[in-house]
């Protein structure tokens, strides 16, 4: 928090390409945020109970992820950065 009790949201370069940064987020912006966290909970919440229910899904999953692996950088890397710049715009506006 800021002196004004506003969240600061600090990157790390290994999956924001500007990073390191901090950014002072505005009452939007920390919504946002806030917002796409609550949804990644839920999804991580779900595929645990799918590998429970189907424990042999493991092994698919461990294997695309290892095969997915190499691209991963060149795509989702970008994609965050652009999302960050959009939430760095929001708290400036």
């Amino acid at each position: 928090m800021d002196g004004q009790w506003r969240p600061i949201l600090t990157t790390r370069e290994y999956y924001d390409a500007k990073g390191p940064r901090e950014i002072t987020l505005s009452a939007p912006a920390a919504r946002r945020l806030g917002s796409l966290l609550s949804r990644a909970a839920i999804a991580l919440a779900v595929i645990a109970v799918i590998l429970w229910a189907f424990p042999y899904l493991l092994i698919l999953l461990v294997g695309g992820f290892w095969a997915g692996i190499a691209g991963l950088n060149s795509v989702a890397r970008p994609a965050i950065t652009r999302w960050i710049d959009g939430l760095e715009t929001q708290s400036t506006t």
